[in-house]
C-alpha cells in the first residue's frame, strides 16, 4: 500500500475527528482546526480523486485544492440551505466532514486502481532510467479560471457568512406618552429572517388583559396606542409562533415589582 493511499486513509479519518471538536473548541485551537477541516483536508482528498494519476504541476494542485474547498463549501452550504438545514458552525463542520471523508475514499479507490493499471517499469539494462516529468494536461487558461472561480467564492462565502451570522429577533417596545388621559405606544418589528405569527397582552394594574393577534412579514413592524390610567403599571407580553412561553416582556409606568 502506497504512501498516498495511506495519507488518504488518515484524511478521512480525521475528518469526522475534526468536525467533533471543531464548533467546541477554544478560538486558539477551532481557527486552525476549521481551516484545516475546510480547506487543506477537504480539498486534498476532493483535487485527488479527481486526478488520481501525477499529471497536475504542484502549481496546478497549489490552485486547485483551495478553489475545490471553497466549492465544495458553497455547494453544500445551498443544499443545507435548500433542505432547510439552519447553517452553523455544526453543520458547517459536518457537512466539510462529509465531503472530505466522502472523496477521501473515492481517492484510495481510485489510487490503489491507478497503481495497479500502471506497475513500475524497470529498464532492461538493470540502470535506472531517465525520470520523467509529469506531462501537463491543464492548460494555464484552466488554472486562471480556477484562480478566477476561488476568488469569487471566497467573496460568496463571506457575504453568505454575514447574512446568517446576523442574530434573528423580534423587538417590543413601548413609549409614553404625557396626555390628560396617558397612553402607551407598543410596538413589535420582526427581524426574524422571516413572516412570524404574534400574540400580545396588554395588562393594565388587575385588570383582565387586553389580547391582540397578528401576523408580520419580515422587516415589518405593528404598533398600537393604548390607553392607561395615570399612575398604573402597564405590563406588555409578547408570544410568538403560538407558544404558550413569553417570548419578551416590558412595562410601562410603576414599578415592576
Amino acid at each position: 500500500m502506497s504512501r498516498n493511499v495511506l495519507a488518504h486513509i488518515g484524511i478521512g479519518l480525521l475528518a469526522p475527528a475534526a468536525a467533533a471538536v471543531v464548533p467546541h473548541a477554544p478560538l486558539a485551537i477551532r481557527v486552525p482546526l476549521g481551516l484545516l477541516l475546510a480547506i487543506a483536508l477537504q480539498g486534498t482528498a476532493v483535487v485527488t480523486a479527481l486526478f488520481p494519476r501525477p499529471t497536475l504541476t504542484r502549481p496546478e494542485r497549489l490552485v486547485l485544492i483551495p478553489a475545490a474547498s471553497l466549492a465544495a463549501l458553497v455547494v453544500s452550504g445551498l443544499l443545507m440551505h435548500a433542505a432547510g438545514i439552519r447553517l452553523t458552525s455544526v453543520t458547517w463542520s459536518w457537512a466539510a466532514a462529509a465531503v472530505t471523508t466522502v472523496a477521501a475514499a473515492a481517492a484510495v479507490l481510485r489510487l490503489s486502481r491507478a497503481s495497479a493499471a500502471d506497475p513500475p517499469r524497470v529498464p532492461e539494462t538493470g540502470e535506472p532510467g531517465p525520470r520523467r516529468r509529469p506531462r501537463r494536461t491543464m492548460p494555464l487558461a484552466i488554472v486562471t479560471v480556477a484562480a478566477v472561480a476561488l476568488a469569487v467564492a471566497a467573496g460568496w462565502s463571506v457575504r453568505s457568512a454575514e447574512r446568517h451570522d446576523t442574530a434573528a429577533f423580534t423587538a417590543l417596545w413601548t413609549t409614553e406618552h404625557s396626555t390628560a388621559g396617558r397612553e402607551v405606544l407598543i410596538g413589535v418589528h420582526n427581524q426574524e429572517g422571516h413572516p412570524m405569527q404574534y400574540r400580545l397582552e396588554v395588562s393594565v394594574a388587575a385588570q383582565p388583559p387586553r389580547q391582540f393577534t397578528f401576523g408580520l412579514a419580515d422587516g415589518e413592524q405593528w404598533t398600537s396606542q393604548q390607553p392607561a390610567p395615570p399612575g398604573q403599571r402597564v405590563t406588555v407580553v409578547l408570544f410568538k409562533d403560538g407558544s404558550a412561553d413569553p417570548y419578551r416582556t416590558v412595562f410601562a409606568g410603576g414599578s415592576p415589582a
